[in-house]
């Protein structure tokens, strides 16, 4: 999947999974040049939780029943974003058309993209 970097802030749903505090933060994510954050306002002006650098992405893949309850579905069109923070793992999961715009966002490594390992 080719990474997209959004030259201005956009915003869609999605969802950060983990045990960090920027993760489970609403049903929005946020993505500028150079950062992605997570918000419950529609308008994404408040309650604003940037992930921090340390945040390294994996791979991409299709969502697995063995994911958390709180990953949204999208009637199929999901896809999940693997990363780890400082050895804690945490997913982002967003609609399909949305993960370039994610990965974009994000510092650039070699994710991959595919099913299970």
């Amino acid at each position: 999947m080719t990474p997209k970097v959004p030259g201005t802030e956009r915003r869609f749903s999605g969802a950060i999974i983990g045990d960090k505090p920027y993760a489970g933060r609403g049903g929005l994510l946020l993505v500028g040049p150079g950062y992605l954050a997570s918000t419950p306002d529609p308008t994404g002006v408040a309650f604003r939780r940037e992930v921090p650098p340390t945040l390294t992405p994996l791979r991409v893949r299709p969502p697995y029943w063995t994911d958390p309850d709180e990953r949204p579905d999208y009637t199929g069109r999901v896809q999940v974003l693997e990363c780890e923070d400082n050895g804690v793992p945490v997913l982002i999961a967003t609609h399909r058309k949305h993960m370039p715009w994610v990965l974009g966002a994000l510092k650039p490594t070699g994710v991959r993209h595919g099913g299970r390992p």
